[in-house]
Formats: structure tokens, sequence, C-alpha cells
């Protein structure tokens, strides 16, 4: 499920969102709400897997898309924690990383 409301609660009041290699930088939960929340429609059928990478938790994201709607590799989401809080989430959208976590590049 896609519940904006339980994310922010977990999120740090500085956290940070970012999606190297874009300029996309969004700082504290209410930015963070507002971008999570223009992104309800896009992500609420994705399928998610829990992944660690660097030492981090991670998350892999694959996302409906092509005519049979079938989920395809979107996103990595490396997630810094602290104090029990996400202090920051660093998305990465070059799928070609899947193949180095072993991931597959469509979720069945």
């Amino acid at each position: 499920r896609y519940d904006v409301d339980a994310l922010v609660d977990l999120l740090h009041e500085d956290v940070l969102i970012a999606m190297p290699p874009f300029e996309l930088w969004i700082r504290g939960v209410a930015d963070a709400r507002e971008f999570l929340a223009s992104m309800e429609n896009e992500g609420g059928h994705d399928r998610v897997l829990p992944v660690a990478a660097n030492g981090q938790p991670a998350v892999a994201v694959w996302r409906p898309g092509g005519p049979s709607g079938t989920p395809q590799a979107y996103a990595l989401m490396v997630l810094e924690v602290a104090d029990r809080r996400i202090t920051s989430i660093h998305a990465f959208l070059d799928t070609a990383i899947f193949s180095v976590f072993g991931l597959p590049t469509t979720f069945e």
C-alpha cells in the first residue's frame, strides 16, 4: 500500500530525499509529505522488496509498466536511519543496478 502518513511517521524532521543524478533535493517532513503525496497515483501499485546497500537498509521497487502492466524495475532506494527515524532516502533510478543485487528486472 502507498500510505503516505505511515511513511511520514517514520521520517526524521530534517529528512533528505534525493534522486541522484537529478537535481532533486527535498528537505524536511512538510516538503517530503507534499512530494510523497504527489506520487501517490504512481506508487500505489508498486512491488517492493527489502534489500541492503552499502550496509544500509534499502528497498528495490518495481512499478507496473507496458501493455501487460507487469511490474518493471524502477528504483533502488537506500535509506539512512538514526534514532529509529529515516534521515535520508536516496532514490537511484538506474535500473541497471538491479543486476548488481541479483534482482530481476520484472516482478512476477
